[in-house]
């Protein structure tokens, strides 16, 4: 049995521009909830469900209440090694990324995930 994981770590470049990385493992997710752009998810889950809906043989909504939809294909501490799912992203000031389990994921719609009160990125000043 292993665990799942979502974190971003700001990056800063030879300009001095600085950007968040997003870092994932398992189902948990994030998805960016900004002025900027419609709510999607940026991670895809590494779950035996979701690699069928990838591969065809479930649809997406089929996978949604599916008995393997939990089954983890990646986690944290099952392996000694793990391949880790890392993504640059295009931020501007004032968006706002959401990390989250499952358990928040599984309850809430996107929309009302959109409508929760997500901090914004830390590097944005007044």
């Amino acid at each position: 049995m292993g665990t799942t994981i979502v974190a971003v770590g700001l990056t800063r470049d030879k300009l001095g521009v600085v950007s968040p990385t997003l870092f994932h493992v398992g189902d948990s997710r994030g998805l960016p909830v900004g002025a900027t752009e419609a709510l999607r998810q940026l991670t895809e889950d590494h779950s035996v469900a979701e690699e069928w809906v990838r591969m065809g043989r479930l649809t997406p909504e089929e996978a949604l209440n599916h008995p393997r939809r939990h089954q983890l294909t990646r986690g944290v501490g099952v392996e000694d090694t793990i391949d880790i799912d890392v993504m640059s992203i295009n931020a501007q000031a004032g968006d706002r990324l959401l990390l989250c389990s499952d358990g928040l994921s599984n309850e809430l719609s996107p929309k009302d995930c959109a409508s929760s009160q997500v901090p914004r990125f830390p590097w944005t000043r007044p």
